[in-house]
């Protein structure tokens, strides 16, 4: 599994710097005007116009935490409740068939009804991150949850454990690798989901960037953001890794 990720690792880097010359040629030699992507000296002198003009840092500082502990919590959380989580789904699995509707419903609504309930403050931006990040991950334990092997619930209940240990200990343990495999997913869907709360209604971080970039229709601006938070992503995915290779260390 490693040979293939840092295959993939590099074969990825091979395609970026690949599509990076690509892009210089195009766009600084042979079509240096245009409306479809900004010069490259143009988007490296955009960041410099983000720091100052637009509070990079600031933007930075609240997007990041926001993500980045909803994330760390609503993992925690998960952790704590995942026995009693397990109880209620297999015991009143129509408790699951109710919450499924809400999968149907756009986390865009989610995500403009917080920003009007809370006038966008980084306290509901927060909770409404946190929010999605447990429910994510609990629609992740119940999917997860047929594929328990069966010989370990018989060996279990052979052996008289109690049920909420099962539920606690031998079917979250069982199941918690492929929980956090789903993080990876997450991590990008939280990024978008905070990004989209930002825009429309937050007072600070990269959406309210976004929106600024916008109404000043700076392209150049729009594509060094774009770039930056791609790059915060990838390192975010490299951490998450990191933990998992440390706090996973079994196979599901």
């Amino acid at each position: 599994m490693e040979i293939i990720e840092k295959g993939n690792f590099k074969h990825q880097i091979l395609v970026f710097l690949s599509v990076i010359f690509v892009y210089v040629l195009l766009f600084e030699f042979i079509l240096p005007v245009n409306k479809v992507l900004p010069k490259p000296t143009l988007l490296l002198e955009s960041y410099s116009s983000l720091w100052t003009d637009y509070n990079l840092f600031s933007a930075f500082a609240v997007t990041t935490s926001v993500i980045y502990l909803s994330l760390l919590l609503g993992y925690l959380f998960i952790i704590l409740i995942s026995g009693p989580l397990i109880k209620s789904f297999i015991e009143t699995p129509g408790l699951y068939n109710g919450l499924k509707i809400f999968r149907y419903f756009p986390a865009f609504f989610f995500a403009v009804l917080f920003a009007f309930w809370f006038d966008g403050s980084i306290i509901s931006e927060f909770l409404f991150s946190f929010i999605a990040v447990v429910f994510f991950l609990g629609l992740n334990i119940i999917e997860n949850i047929k594929s328990v092997k069966e010989e370990y619930l018989d060996s279990a209940k052979s052996l008289n454990i109690p049920n909420s240990k099962i539920y606690s200990e031998i079917i979250w343990k069982s199941i918690q690798p492929d929980v956090f495999n789903s993080i990876f997913k997450l991590h990008v869907y939280i990024w978008v989901l905070v990004l989209v709360f930002e825009f429309i209604g937050g007072r600070d971080g990269f959406g309210l960037i976004y929106r600024t970039v916008f109404a000043y229709n700076d392209l150049a601006a729009l594509f060094a953001l774009a770039v930056l938070i791609s790059i915060l992503i990838w390192f975010g995915k490299v951490l998450i890794r990191l933990f998992q290779n440390r706090l996973i260390y079994w196979e599901s």
